[in-house]
């Protein structure tokens, strides 16, 4: 569906609703999308044509031709915004019809076709001999050029663009980032959000209980940034520009999976995507706090294995998760309550397995706690009150809230068997969303490093989602349910 048809839909389910009924997900939404697509036509617009083939400029100048185009560079700032928000978070990375008009000309000298066949997408990384001479509009490139590879579902590319823009504006190695690096690392890398006096909680597994304010030492590419913005974009600041950016490489990259090193307890990208989380809830106001917290519990999940999981720390992750459902639920954010509580109840049941039966390699959970039966109830509560919610609405895809309820359905069924007796299987990886390690892919058979478990029968796995969908276009879809009750019989 084009961005146009998606935006008249979306117009029409805000029109049929009250105002005090509209979600500000929707108001979201609609929004992203209106700024792709006036992006786009700011950019198909002003942006030169692209060389049949990158490699040209590159055999023939010393340097990249870089972009200086005002009209540009404003396009860039908007779809920025558009993307890196958070409002639309849960629904998506939407980049609209401005892919093909960024890859085909605005991402020139960073991204661009190999061929005039538009086949094949090529990128460039800068090396560091020409990082003193880059423009603000292609750090703004290397952003977005990390929102297309979360498209093409390149999540290591991504973090690897999004990384390289943010720490040319923001150098992690200041006082700042160390300070809160540093808190972090005393709290087993767990976010946290700051209390009402503006200091972090003290809840975080014995960290203190307050982080001192940080001093932000601007880079001389962010000062040229900053006078851009002032001179181009005077509604947009710097700050608000880092919110997007880190923003984005959260949501673009909170499913990145790295076998982790034995001698290292959480790898760097995570430590990075979790600074992120934590940055974003420390800022001020802004609509995507909820999601940013709960990406960032993914990353938690994702970021290492079951050792060092104490009781402590798990109550820190409840209490992070708890919080952003309450937000969610005040603000009228939906999509992030039913999410957030569902991923809240997946961890709470692979976490109380592995309490039950340490060391085991596929521990399995019986005779729950009553509190932790109520919990459960609780959460799945929740999650059914934002579905019925987002069903009054009408503005989610039919397909995406029938995805919901499936998945909310199964939820509810475990807990029936839990609570008549029955066991579950936990995961050997306290990811909600169930990662296995040295095993084939259920489809094509290569043995990546990691790979994802289908997340409603959890017994096929898969190195990446083309596979899983091409799997379930195959057959998997009529199997997947009678396998899910097979696991819990």
């Amino acid at each position: 569906m084009s961005t146009e048809l998606t935006v008249k839909k979306l117009e029409k389910a805000a029109d049929a609703l009250p105002d005090d009924a509209r979600s500000p997900e929707l108001t979201g939404e609609l929004a992203c999308l209106r700024g792709a697509q006036k992006a786009a036509e700011v950019l198909e617009e002003s942006a030169p044509g692209t060389p049949q083939t990158m490699t040209d400029w590159r055999a023939g100048l010393r340097r990249p031709p870089w972009q200086t185009s005002t009209r540009v560079f404003k396009g860039l700032v908007r779809l920025l915004e558009a993307v890196g928000t958070g409002l639309e978070a849960c629904a998506g990375i939407h980049l609209g019809d401005a892919k093909g008009v960024l890859v085909s000309s605005a991402l020139h000298p960073i991204a661009g076709y190999t061929s005039e066949e538009q086949t094949s997408v090529q990128l460039y990384l800068p090396g560091p001999e020409y990082e003193a001479s880059m423009p603000s509009s292609a750090l703004l490139q290397l952003l977005l050029a990390g929102a297309v590879l979360k498209l093409e579902k390149n999540d290591s590319g991504a973090f690897h663009y999004l990384s390289r823009a943010i720490n040319l504006l923001w150098p992690p190695v200041n006082a700042a980032m160390l300070e809160r690096g540093q808190h972090m690392a005393r709290g087993r890398w767990m976010p946290e959000w700051p209390t009402a006096a503006g200091s972090v909680g003290s809840a975080n597994c014995g960290a203190p209980a307050a982080l001192p304010a940080p001093a932000p030492t601007p880079s001389p590419l962010a000062r040229a940034m900053a006078s851009d913005l002032a001179a181009h974009c005077p509604d947009v600041s710097l700050a608000q520009l880092e919110r997007w950016a880190r923003m984005l490489r959260l949501q673009a990259c909170c499913m990145l999976t790295e076998p982790p090193h034995p001698a290292q307890p959480i790898t760097v990208p995570h430590q990075h995507l979790l600074l992120d989380c934590q940055v974003l809830l420390e800022g001020p106001p802004h609509g995507g706090k909820p999601a940013a917290a709960m990406f960032g519990s993914q990353v938690v999940l994702l970021s290492g294995s079951w050792e060092g999981w104490g009781r402590l720390r798990a109550s820190a992750l409840d209490e992070l998760l708890d919080k952003a459902i309450a937000v969610a639920e005040e603000e009228k954010r939906w999509l992030v309550v039913v999410q957030a509580a569902m991923q809240a109840a997946s961890w709470s049941i692979d976490f109380a397995a592995m309490q039950a039966q340490p060391g085991a390699r596929r521990p399995q959970l019986r005779a729950p706690s009553p509190a932790l039966m109520a919990r459960l109830r609780s959460l799945n509560a929740k999650a059914r009150a934002g579905l019925e919610a987002l069903k009054a609405g009408k503005w989610v895809a039919k397909a995406a809230r029938r995805d919901m309820e499936e998945s909310l359905s199964d939820q509810e069924n475990d807990m029936e068997l839990l609570a008549r007796g029955g066991s579950l299987t936990a995961s050997p990886n306290p990811a909600c969303f169930h990662i296995t390690v040295n095993q084939p892919c259920s489809f094509c058979g290569g043995r990546p490093p990691v790979l994802q478990h289908c997340s409603a029968c959890k017994q096929r796995s898969y190195c990446s989602k083309d596979c899983q969908l091409a799997d379930w276009r195959m057959g998997h879809k009529h199997e997947c349910k009678e396998l899910a009750a097979q696991r819990r019989s």
